[in-house]
Order: structure tokens, then sequence, then C-alpha cells
């Protein structure tokens, strides 16, 4: 057994020192095409086929953004109804004899309360949306006025 152990151990070492001069012949390797690289990015700079890519793709996000405010509008919107109906069962609990009337009174104004802030945030997130899509055009992205629901 004790025999085996130092062969084990010289062809450890042997195959050590493969791997090691394998790794260093890639690295060499990485070195020089990250030179070359470098090299290729200083003298060309963005070409126009990158710049109209760019261009595109920021096109894309544009619209991906405008989308999802506009997603996230109607999703305020399906919430501030969810939360009118709720005030509305509330206010029905409240009227009839099921239940403490005042604590479905003041469960129908939270609910109302939250209503009013979703259908704020919809208008806001409509707002986004609008800027979103004119954003890089020559026209002016819409301005919430004073007084309007889109202020906080």
């Amino acid at each position: 057994m004790d025999e085996e152990r130092p062969a084990d151990r010289d062809q450890e070492l042997q195959l050590t020192r493969l791997r090691i001069e394998e790794l260093r012949r890639r690295s060499l390797e990485l070195d020089e095409r990250n030179q070359e690289l470098a090299r290729q990015q200083q003298v060309g700079g963005s070409s126009p086929e990158h710049v109209r890519r760019a261009a595109e793709r920021a096109e894309q996000a544009k619209a991906s953004a405008a989308a999802a405010h506009q997603r996230a509008a109607m999703a305020y919107l399906r919430s501030a109804a969810a939360h009118e109906s709720a005030a509305e069962c509330h206010e029905r609990l409240a009227a009839s004899p099921f239940g403490n009337a005042e604590e479905h009174w003041r469960r129908a104004r939270e609910h109302r309360d939250m209503s009013a802030d979703d259908r704020n945030a919809a208008v806001l997130s409509d707002s986004a949306a609008a800027r979103d899509e004119h954003a890089g055009g020559s026209a002016a992205p819409p301005v919430v006025g004073a007084g309007s629901a889109g202020e906080v």
C-alpha cells in the first residue's frame, strides 16, 4: 500500500503540472484576445450598425415601459373597483341588523379611501405611460396641472 501512494502522488503531481501549464496557455490566449478587443474599440468607436441597434433597443424599451405603465393603470382601476364593491357591501351590512354598524361604516370609509388612492395611482401611471411614449420625441410630455387628480 505504501508503494501505491507515491505513485498516486506522482501521477497527481504530473496532472497538476499539466493543468497549470494548460491554464497558463489559456490565460495568455485570453490576454491576447482582450488586448485585440481593446485595440478594436479604440480604433473604431461605435459603428453605424451598433448605433442603429441601440436606437432600436431604446425604442423597444420605451414601448415596453409605456405598456407596463398602462397595465399598471388598468390594475389600479380594477383594484379601485374592487374597493368600491367592498365599500358598498359594508354599507349594506351597516344598514342591516347584521354585525356592528359602526365597524361596517368605518370599513366602508377605508375601502372608499383605498379606492380613491388607486384611482389617483392609475392617473399617475397613465401620465407616466404618456411620458414614456413621448420620451425622446419632439412633442412635450403631458403635464399634470394644478388641482388635477394626478397630483399627490
